[in-house]
């Protein structure tokens, strides 16, 4: 029995209405999947549930962290309810968890701790319309599981990136005036991580090398990955010599070059994309690891000999 309540003729037909279109949604959290037969009577729903063998689907307040897992398009949650979780997949339906509220019935039992909480599970059924209820149940002494934007941080944290090796040429010694190339070996174009339900996966936009010169930086057209790859489109000219420079070559004075890269974030839950509304704050780019270099420039010597 899930709802009861006393209330004037239309306040009582609205209910009806409710509870009708809530009757094969809501059931009160059970040790096993169950079939449910409802009735209305006298405004009071009740519901007959016909147990099978079969695991029931938990929620991540249950201890298993991911709700019965399933495939959907999460989306962001309704703002109009006290304490909701992260959102979660029930088969294709997105759910949450939110406390208890009127009308709906207490869960069934003794709370199973003095710290315990009603807690009722929502779930969307397709895309319109509000989510409905889907469970009521006691939480145990789990923890909550982190929040949707926590997860996405979380996987963000947990991406590795390997450093890369500067490619140069020349290689050792350029010369001033002279086209150097740079490229990058070793470099990753995608990283990926899962932390929790959430994976966080990594795509190379762009390169920028810093030749050290105090010239200023540039940014490669394309992700330069070979010398080859390199001369028509990461190229700088050195305008004066490495005299000063802050690296060394073999003891020699060398500009210290530095390629960094930047990645396009995106987010899946489940083998499905998490849209940017659902998850406000979250990051949309993240630096990959940096790589330097030491470059020597000297400048060409012209010796002019007379005829003799």
């Amino acid at each position: 029995m899930l709802i009861r309540s006393r209330m004037g003729h239309a306040a009582a037909t609205a209910m009806v209405a409710l509870a009708a279109a809530l009757s094969g949604a809501l059931v009160a959290a059970s040790p096993a999947a169950a079939e449910e037969t409802c009735e209305m009577v006298n405004l009071v729903l009740t519901c007959t549930e016909t147990t099978t063998e079969e695991t029931p689907a938990t929620t991540p307040e249950t201890g298993t962290g991911s709700g019965s897992e399933g495939s959907c398009e999460l989306r962001p949650v309704d703002s109009g309810y006290d304490n909701p979780s992260a959102p979660f997949c029930i088969k294709n339906d997105v759910c949450f968890n939110v406390d208890h509220f009127a009308p709906l019935v207490m869960p069934e039992g003794d709370k199973p701790n003095e710290d315990s909480t009603a807690r009722v599970t929502l779930c969307y059924n397709g895309s319109m319309g509000p989510p409905a209820p889907r469970r009521i149940f006691w939480t145990g002494d789990e923890e909550e599981p982190p929040s949707l934007i926590e997860q996405v941080r979380s996987a963000v944290d947990a991406l590795d990136f390997a450093t890369p090796t500067v490619g140069v040429s020349p290689a050792g010694l350029t010369l001033v005036n002279l086209d150097t190339w740079f490229w990058l070996d070793g470099v990753q174009r995608e990283v990926t991580a899962t932390a929790f339900t959430v994976t966080a996966r990594a795509t190379i936009r762009t390169m920028t090398v810093d030749p050290g010169d105090g010239s200023g930086t540039f940014t490669c057209p394309t992700i330069a990955t070979t010398s080859a790859e390199a001369q028509n489109n990461c190229v700088h000219e050195y305008r004066r010599s490495s005299r000063r420079g802050a690296g060394s070559v073999d003891g020699q004075p060398a500009f210290k070059a530095t390629v960094t890269t930047v990645y396009d974030l995106t987010f899946t839950h489940g083998g499905n994309p998490i849209p940017a509304a659902a998850i406000p704050g979250a990051p949309t780019t993240i630096d990959g690891a940096p790589a330097t270099a030491a470059v020597r420039v000297v400048e060409a010597q012209t010796v002019v000999r007379p005829n003799r």
